[in-house]
C-alpha cells in the first residue's frame, strides 16, 4: 500500500492504516511505502506493519498487488515494479496528488471512494469496466457507542475540523450560545489530538460538526453528525439523506450550502435520538473494517486478474519523471537539515506563533468583541 505523505492523521492518512491493519487482520502480509513519515509511524509499528521511505529497499519482493494512493506514488510504483498489478484508489477530485497519472503505467483497476469521483473518472475517459466503487473504511471497533446515551435535545456539540474558517468557527458559536448548547473545537488551529482519544470526544457530544472520515465515525459512535465545513455544508445527516450526503463522501458539496444563523439552528432542531440506531447501521454495512476488507479483497482478485504485462510506452518520460521525483525529495531533505541547523532560534519563534494556543487566544478574542458589541 502506498500514500504519499504519513505526516500526520488526516483522511488518507487514517484510511491506509485502518485498511492495512484489516488486511493484516485477514491474514494478509502488508508493506506501507510513504516517503514523507513522521506521526503516524508508531502507529503502524504498533499493529506491526512494515512502513519503507524507499521503494529500492523492498524492490526484490515478490508482492502480489500494489494498492495505490496519490499519482506520485503510482509512478514510483510502477518504475520499481514493472509487471505488478495496480489498484489506483481516488479519494478527491480537487487536490493534484489525488488525480490519476498523466501517464499511462499501466493501471488495472481504478477505485473511488464516493459515486461522484466514480463520475469524476468516466469524465477523464478511462473505461467503465476498469472503475470499481470502493467507500471508506472504518474501525468500528474504535469507533462505537460508549458512556451515557445522547441527550433527548443537543446539549453538547463537538466540532472537528482541520481546515474550518473564523467564519464557520464564529456562526457555529454564535448559534450554539443561542441554543445553550457547550461547544468544543477540535483539529487544524484549534489544536491537534491523538486519533485515537476522537472517539471519546465525539462519544461525550450530542452533535458532532465534521466532514468526510469524521461524519462515517460519528455515526458509528452513535451520535449525530452535521455536515459542514469550509466548503459550506449538507446539513445533519439523516436515513432519508443519507444516500445523497454520501454520493459526495460527506464533505459538505452534495448541497454546498452557506448557512445563515437560523438555518443552521432549523438544521440543529432535525435532531433526533430515536434515528441513531439507523444511522450507526448504515455506518457499519458501508464503512465498517468487517464489511470493507472482504470487498477489498475481491477488488484486489479483480485487478491480479484485469492486468496484462506490458512495457510502459513512454519508459523514458517515467524514468525522468521518477528522477526529478528523487531529486526533489534529497534536495528539499538538504534544505530542511541545513534550515534547522543555521536558524534553530527563528524556527522556534515560527512555531510559536503558528502553534494552536495562537489560535485558540484569537478565536478568544473575537468572541469577547462579539459580546461587547451585543
Amino acid at each position: 500500500m502506498t500514500n504519499h505523505h504519513l505526516l500526520k492523521f488526516g483522511g488518507t492518512e487514517n484510511f491506509t492504516l485502518t485498511a492495512a491493519k484489516g488486511l493484516k487482520k485477514a491474514g494478509h502480509k502488508v508493506t506501507v511505502y510513504s516517503k514523507f513519515i513522521d506521526k503516524l509511524q508508531p502507529f503502524f509499528e504498533h499493529e506491526e506493519i512494515e512502513v519503507v521511505s524507499d521503494l529500492s529497499l523492498v524492490k526484490d519482493r515478490d508482492f502480489h498487488i500494489a494498492h495505490v494512493h496519490h499519482n506520485i506514488s503510482a509512478i514510483e510504483v510502477r518504475f520499481a515494479f514493472p509487471n505488478l498489478p495496480i489498484f489506483y484508489l481516488c479519494h478527491g477530485s480537487l487536490a493534484f496528488l489525488e488525480k490519476p497519472p498523466v501517464l499511462d503505467i499501466n493501471i488495472a483497476l481504478f477505485g473511488a471512494v464516493s459515486p461522484h469521483l466514480v463520475r469524476e473518472l468516466r469524465r477523464m475517459k478511462i473505461a467503465d469496466r476498469k472503475i470499481v466503487y470502493f467507500a471508506n473504511v472504518c474501525d468500528e471497533g474504535k469507533f462505537r457507542p460508549k458512556g451515557k446515551k445522547p441527550n433527548p435535545f443537543p446539549k453538547r456539540a463537538l466540532v472537528l475540523s482541520a481546515k474550518m474558517g473564523m467564519k464557520e468557527e464564529t456562526l457555529i458559536r454564535k448559534v450554539c450560545i443561542k441554543l445553550n448548547i457547550k461547544t468544543e473545537f477540535v483539529g487544524g488551529r484549534f489544536g491537534e489530538i491523538a486519533y485515537y482519544g476522537i472517539p471519546t470526544l465525539i462519544n461525550k457530544a450530542d452533535i458532532v460538526f465534521t466532514t468526510g472520515r469524521g461524519v462515517m465515525e460519528t455515526m458509528l459512535c452513535g451520535r449525530t453528525p452535521i455536515v459542514f465545513d469550509v466548503f459550506g455544508g449538507d446539513g445533519m445527516v439523516t436515513p432519508q439523506n443519507f444516500a445523497q450526503l454520501l454520493s459526495r463522501n460527506f464533505t459538505g458539496k452534495a448541497i454546498g450550502k452557506k448557512y445563515t444563523a437560523r438555518e443552521l439552528i432549523n438544521e440543529i432542531n432535525k435532531y433526533n435520538p430515536e434515528v441513531i440506531d439507523e444511522l450507526r447501521n448504515l455506518a457499519i454495512e458501508h464503512f465498517s473494517i468487517q464489511k470493507q476488507i472482504p470487498r477489498l479483497e475481491k477488488i484486489y482478485r479483480k485487478t491480479i486478474q484485469m492486468h496484462r504485462d506490458r512495457k510502459v510506452r513512454d519508459y523514458e518520460v517515467l524514468k525522468a519523471f521518477v528522477n526529478t521525483i528523487k531529486a526533489t525529495h534529497y534536495q528539499a531533505s538538504y534544505m530542511k537539515i541545513s534550515f534547522r541547523k543555521t536558524n534553530h532560534q527563528y524556527k522556534l519563534k515560527l512555531d510559536e506563533i503558528t502553534s494552536s494556543k495562537f489560535y485558540k487566544l484569537w478565536s478568544l478574542y473575537n468572541r469577547v468583541k462579539e459580546i461587547i458589541a451585543k
